[in-house]
């Protein structure tokens, strides 16, 4: 978790002891509260980067890894690599429309369902972003 990644990989260590640790959770639970949530979401955990280690560069280390965990999410490995995908699909339709080939209509057609399945894909992924932020990053009031 985060508490081992600041004490063994980063340099120099960023030692959080467990009375502060604590009071993180706290923190990130009044702050989801403020903000109208009834659950602290990995977004909240965005603030932790002000109140966790001791030099100001300290903070730049807990972003770090707040972000890559964002960013991890499966689902938007699978979205991009889907992109990429019907990128190179979309590419060879439209060369075989090129050619007097009837086979042009046909996969013109299923890059054209795989389309609509990625973009529903992508607003469930925005919809479920948005509802996470209710409306915005969290705020400290």
């Amino acid at each position: 978790g985060l508490r081992e990644y600041l004490q063994d990989k980063c340099e120099p260590p960023v030692y959080v002891s467990d009375r502060r640790f604590t009071k993180c959770v706290t923190f990130l639970q009044v702050a989801a509260f403020a903000n109208g949530a009834k659950e602290v979401s990995e977004y909240d955990c965005l603030l932790l980067q002000f109140v966790l280690g001791q030099r100001a560069e300290d903070g730049d280390k807990v972003l770090d890894y707040v972000l890559d965990n964002i960013s991890s999410d499966p689902a938007i490995l699978q979205n991009e690599l889907a992109l990429i995908g019907l990128f190179g699909r979309s590419l060879r339709v439209l060369a075989s429309a090129g050619s007097s080939d009837g086979g042009a209509s046909s996969g013109r057609d299923d890059l054209i369902a795989e389309l609509s399945e990625l973009k529903e894909n992508l607003l469930s992924s925005k919809n479920r972003f948005e509802s996470d932020l209710h409306g915005g990053f969290p705020k400290l009031r």
